[in-house]
């Protein structure tokens, strides 16, 4: 994909629009009415799970199902819509081409820097007719509380056997596997960090800059698919 077809005024209001639609944990029923019209626009086909229903939540995920235009194997993109605390009423602040949160809540960059990316790189494929195999694109829930979108997906209407969640800081590396997860317990004193704050510390980061090279780089993921093994 050529830089040049990617509109960064579009990506960034797009991620403007995303963060400003509060969506913490089980409520993420908002944000689900926003995505799932554009990508039925898009020419995706689009399906709510029961997700939500089993975790006690608004929404269950959205999955969306774009067909191609090449015979290949199908691809999975997936990014988590949901947030932690303090997520709501959230009003990004635009420096220097770097968003950030006006330190009085979370930005909400974790992880709708990623939906705003993937959106992108869905319209320039849309838009340019762009030569892409089939793709499935999971947008879960409750990710923040212990992947219970993920855990309660309804996989019946996946096709791809591989896929790449986008859900890091770094563009430069991809995590292939992890052993396992940690709990913290920890007592509250004056000065220090409670553990909702410690959460707060680790899951979101407070700023995000838009721009080409990551949807450059999801894009490219999709010429050079992982190989694998029967």
């Amino acid at each position: 994909m050529n830089s040049s077809l990617i509109d960064a005024s579009r990506l960034a209001d797009t991620f403007q629009q995303l963060v400003r639609i509060d969506s913490i944990s089980k409520e993420e029923g908002q944000l689900v009415q926003m995505l799932r019209p554009i990508l039925d626009d898009l020419g995706a086909e689009t399906v709510v799970d029961g997700a939500g229903d089993r975790v006690g939540g608004k929404t269950g995920n959205l999955i969306a199902r774009f067909y191609g235009n090449r015979e290949v194997a199908p691809m999975l993109f997936s990014a988590h819509m949901d947030t932690v605390e303090p997520g709501r009423g959230v009003q990004p602040v635009f420096k220097d081409g770097i968003f950030s949160s006006d330190g009085s809540k979370i930005l909400g960059a974790d992880d709708k820097s990623a939906i705003a990316v993937l959106l992108e790189v869905f319209r320039v494929l849309t838009i340019h007719d762009l030569p892409h195999g089939p793709i499935d694109l999971v947008l879960t829930i409750c990710e923040e509380i212990g992947l219970l979108g993920a855990k309660h997906m309804d996989f019946q209407y996946l096709r791809a056997r591989f896929g790449y969640v986008l859900d890091s800081r770094y563009t430069d590396a991809i995590v292939v596997r992890a052993p396992s997860a940690n709990g913290l317990n920890s007592s509250s004193t004056a000065g220090k960090p409670t553990p909702d704050r410690l959460r707060k510390r680790a899951s979101m980061p407070s700023h995000w800059r838009p721009g080409p090279s990551p949807v450059l780089i999801w894009a490219e993921s999709m010429k050079k698919p992982p190989a694998t093994s029967e």
